[in-house]
């Protein structure tokens, strides 16, 4: 039997490669507009894209003016005056939904998990771009649910969003039988802290914590939560 009855998964950088799929998305995005790219453009756009999201986390930005900053602030940086933030947002918007890249161990959680517990996906990114990644990925197979932010009108780590992620799910799914898998300590452990649901930091590069932000696990490797939910590590 199960540990928890109900696991909520974060997708980018838990079970996606946002990584990877935003450095592929990206590149192909400056060469169909004929624009510089290179390593160096791809470390300024993470640093402006990570900065943006942590914003939107903290209730600063709604998801259109994260969207203008983050390729306003790209184009101030490239000298590019002859699209808009708009025309550059789409045009990386439609390569980034079709990346289906995966964390190491991603689809074997979920086969290990499939059919054990119920599995829904909570994620903060474009509701477009996320459906056509879980519509194109493994992740339709074993998980039934899918809620996105952008859908919902609230983002997590607000409890107003998880309000929303319970309802939607139905009576009889208590918050004591559900666990948030998630490797961002301020949108997904924030977020379970807020919404009093129990968390495991998905930490692969063993970064240091925060005091203030404390999930009730942590771990390196996929495997070990699979291991943690289906009572293995006992």
């Amino acid at each position: 039997m199960a540990r928890y009855s109900l696991v909520l998964l974060d997708n980018d950088g838990t079970l996606m490669d946002f990584k990877r799929a935003q450095n592929h998305a990206l590149s192909e995005m400056l060469k169909a507009l004929g624009l510089p790219g290179g390593p160096d453009i791809l470390k300024v756009y993470d640093k402006i894209n990570t900065m943006v999201w942590e914003e939107f986390e903290r209730g600063e930005l709604t998801k259109p003016q994260l969207q203008d900053k983050r390729f306003r602030l790209l184009a101030q940086h490239l000298g590019v005056e002859h699209l808009t933030p708009r025309e550059m947002n789409e045009a990386y918007a439609d390569q980034l939904a079709l990346c289906t890249f995966s964390e190491p161990g991603a689809e074997e959680l979920l086969q290990r998990l499939y059919g054990k517990c119920t599995l829904a996906m909570i994620t903060n990114g474009v509701e477009r771009v996320q459906t056509s990644r879980y519509e194109r990925s493994f992740l339709k197979k074993y998980i039934p649910h899918l809620f996105v932010s952008e859908a919902l009108g609230s983002q997590k780590p607000t409890a107003e969003y998880f309000d929303q992620v319970f309802a939607l799910l139905g009576e009889g799914v208590r918050r004591e039988d559900a666990i948030i898998l998630g490797d961002s300590l301020t949108a997904d452990i924030l977020g379970g802290r807020n919404a009093g649901v129990d968390t495991c930091w998905y930490n692969p590069k063993g970064l240091p914590g925060d005091p203030d932000i404390r999930p009730t696990y942590e771990i390196r490797t996929l495997d070990a939560f699979a291991d943690l939910i289906l009572g293995e590590d006992l």
